[in-house]
């Protein structure tokens, strides 16, 4: 009887291994692709709707400069029937009284430093 590889128990033992760990890494290496599919996917989706957040502000931030502009606020409130004042009047500062501080050390009648 000669002795093949096949037919010794050593090498049989290997190629199990062998085609074991071989399944292992394809198998692992699906995942790790499917994985990264799906986080492609997710991060396409981020983007898009990150760009469209963007063009939303920009859209947003121009209308807010077109009705804040000086024109803008006088012809609404001429539209609500406010008009400007023919004489402006302002009030003058207001006084500060000065405050009062107490007029020596209080006393509690325990010596400092007990």
């Amino acid at each position: 009887m000669a002795l093949t590889r096949s037919s010794l128990p050593f090498f049989a033992v290997m190629r199990q291994r062998s085609l074991t760990v071989l399944t292992g890494v394809v198998g692992v290496t699906l995942i790790l692709y499917v994985v990264t599919v799906i986080q492609e996917a997710q991060l396409s989706q981020w983007q898009r709707q990150l760009r469209i957040d963007r063009d939303t502000n920009v859209r947003l931030r121009t209308e807010l400069s077109a009705m804040l502009s000086l024109d803008q606020v006088e012809r609404r409130a001429r539209a609500r029937g406010l008009t400007l004042p023919n004489n402006i009047a302002y009030l003058p500062p207001p006084v500060l009284l000065p405050t009062s501080k107490p007029a020596g050390p209080i006393v509690t009648g325990v010596a400092e430093g007990y």
